[in-house]
Order: structure tokens, then sequence, then C-alpha cells
């Protein structure tokens, strides 16, 4: 749910960009989205670990 809200939001502020601010600031904004979309992978995965981490410690 959180993920979908996000990029919403950054949905929102492209838009606003354009509407509002020169073009350089769109582009910023629009290349702002490359680093929202390719983190979310790395970060499921360093979840997992931790939470398959903190099983191990309560079973011993």
């Amino acid at each position: 749910m959180s993920v979908a809200k996000t990029y919403m939001n950054n949905s929102l502020a492209l838009g606003l960009a354009l509407a509002f601010f020169p073009p350089k600031i769109a582009l910023l904004v629009a290349l702002s989205e490359i680093p929202w979309t390719t983190t979310l992978a790395p970060f499921n995965y360093f979840i997992k670990k931790i939470s398959q981490h903190r099983q191990k410690e309560m079973l011993n």
C-alpha cells in the first residue's frame, strides 16, 4: 500500500513540476523516479534477510 502511495506522490510531483517549473526542474523530478523504482528490490531483499535472522535468533 505504501509503495503505491509513493508512486502516486512521485507522479503528482512530476505533474506539478511540469505545470509550474522550468523544464530542467521537471527533468530532475523525472530522473528522481529512477532511484525510487530501482531501490525497491534491494530493500525487499534486505528486509527478508533481517526477518530470517531474527527468526533464527528466536529459535536459539
